[in-house]
């Protein structure tokens, strides 16, 4: 899980990779059932959601994360348009901490 190449789904098929960015998080998706919204869910609460704004199987978006403290977290949860769901591993404020 500390490689973030891990992510649940339910029942159908989603592809979610997430890449920590300097100052954020780099997002590719893909499903054949389109994606309705890509959501930075950050300490619980919605921060972000972005969409397709071309062929609705692949989202690529990027969130920021520029003020992530470390006693916070932050996850990726895709919603398709048949309402199927996956989330990315979560990211730890105090992994991405300065010594």
């Amino acid at each position: 899980m500390k490689q973030r190449q891990t992510y649940a789904t339910t029942q159908r098929r989603v592809y979610l990779e997430t890449t920590e960015t300097r100052g954020g998080l780099q997002v590719r998706t893909a499903s054949d059932d389109g994606i309705a919204a890509v959501t930075l869910v950050r300490t619980g609460a919605e921060q972000a959601v972005a969409s397709s704004s071309g062929d609705a199987r692949v989202v690529e978006t990027s969130f920021a994360l520029d003020d992530f403290a470390p006693d916070e977290y932050a996850y990726v949860r895709v919603t398709t348009h048949t309402g199927d769901m996956a989330w990315s591993s979560p990211w730890w404020g105090d992994e991405r901490a300065e010594p």
